[in-house]
């Protein structure tokens, strides 16, 4: 389907203007491959429809823009950019239209989680389920002492079964003899048999299966965000984005310095020591949104929407994410990055360094905006820091530049409309 607004699209493009086709061949093949990258083709990142918009129009984004740049860089390069802009407008319309429409329409899954009770706990915390699945447990304290020798299902296996479970997952190793029995058991009632090894967590590494000879291998290897590439690509992306972003936003910036000079006396940027990549600290630059020595007499203060501590154009100012702005001269100056986990004060960091994996977030450099920060409240209380470092981990683990490309989108959003859909 998604063949067909991409072949739409660049037949209305070329009509309108003589573009050349193979130009339009490779934009659109160059679409669905970020479309396939983007997750659009399986399990979107949070199962969310309007996830899936950011991340079709980001994928079309990266594949227009670029040569709307050309168009102004390379004179002898000159394509129509009214016909790209409405090739991408047709593919986006379309394919957002046939998503919507899979979305409302797809049947939702019913998980079973077998195994010993905690294992079952620690399995729901990192599974991610989508926001219309259904969610069974199904204690077993032996798994092995379910298996009699008799051609039949075990018993936990014939509750998931009759419950309508479409997919098995089960927290305990299986006897090998046992596993194809169990599929052919499950196909007949078109389910699924998935293994979640109780030693196998995620951590800050993939494991890829491969074979070696008669051997299975799990092969380590670094998550793709900590490559040298990736971290290149990053920096790259960064200064390209973040100093057109100053300039383009210096009206505002000045508009914020003197709001904020003549409403309280003090400094017009507010420094914090926050903890950045390899736990080295920096300053993080804001727009002041209290008065001058707010917490000297507190020391270090969890942000609580109770408490009103901001200025009235401070309240502003957080309220439309202004007082961030000048962070993108942190992004310049090599401290911050666009994406990224946002930082914390070093109070904090030794506060939360009991969280299993906490320490993941400072491999890489923090950011103004981030996966968590585009589906999360930005005033959260500290009970939901878990859930914060979930989505933080979960970047880390699914980074992609098209990821990248799909959060700065919603982050627009948010700063031009103050929406950020959910």
């Amino acid at each position: 389907m998604d063949v067909t607004y991409l072949t739409l699209g660049a037949f209305i493009a070329n009509r309108m203007h003589a573009l050349p086709i193979p130009v339009l061949v490779c934009t659109a093949l160059a679409a669905l491959a970020l479309l396939a990258i983007a997750g659009t083709y399986r399990r979107s990142f949070s199962g969310s429809m309007r996830d899936e918009w950011y991340a079709i129009g980001a994928a079309l984004a990266l594949v227009t823009i670029p040569l709307l740049l050309l168009t102004f860089l390379v004179p002898a390069l000159w394509y129509s950019r009214t016909a790209l802009t409405t090739f991408a407008g047709i593919a986006f319309l379309g394919i957002a239209a046939t998503r919507t429409v899979a979305h409302r329409t797809r049947v939702p899954r019913r998980l079973a989680i077998i195994g010993v009770p905690e294992r079952i706990d620690l399995a729901l915390m990192h599974l991610r389920p989508r926001r219309d699945d259904s969610l069974l447990r199904l204690p077993v304290v032996n798994i092995e002492s379910t298996f009699d020798g008799v051609r039949a299902a075990p018993p936990w296996m014939q509750g998931a079964l009759a419950w309508g479970a479409t997919r098995i997952i089960v927290t305990e190793a299986i006897p090998p003899d046992q596993l194809l029995h169990l599929m052919e058991i499950a196909a007949r009632q078109n389910a699924t048999i998935a293994i979640s090894p109780p030693r196998l967590r995620s951590h800050a590494y993939k494991m890829q299966l491969e074979r070696e000879g008669g051997l299975s291998l799990l092969c380590i290897r670094p998550l793709p965000i900590l490559t040298p590439a990736a971290q290149v690509y990053k920096r790259a992306f960064d200064l390209v984005l973040s100093v057109p972003a100053i300039i383009l936003l210096m009206p505002i910036y000045i508009a914020c310095a003197v709001a904020v000079r003549i409403e309280t006396p003090g400094p017009v940027i507010f420094r914090q020591a926050r903890v950045g990549k390899n736990g080295k600290s920096f300053d993080i630059l804001k727009f002041r949104s209290m008065p001058k020595d707010a917490e000297l007499t507190t020391g270090p203060v969890w942000a609580n929407p109770a408490i009103s501590r901001p200025t009235r154009v401070g309240k502003f100012l957080r309220r439309t994410s202004m007082d961030e702005l000048p962070q993108f001269f942190n992004v310049l100056r090599g401290e911050m990055s666009l994406v990224g986990p946002r930082p914390e004060r070093a109070h904090f960091v030794e506060r939360f360094r009991h969280l299993p994996r906490y320490e993941d977030r400072l491999l890489v450099a923090p950011g103004i905006t981030g996966w968590s920060q585009i589906g999360m409240s930005r005033v959260l209380t500290t009970d939901k820091i878990g859930l914060r470092l979930e989505g933080d981990l979960f970047y880390l683990e699914e980074w992609s530049p098209l990821l990248d490309a799909q959060i700065l989108v919603k982050t627009a959003f948010e700063f031009l409309f103050h929406w950020v859909p959910q």
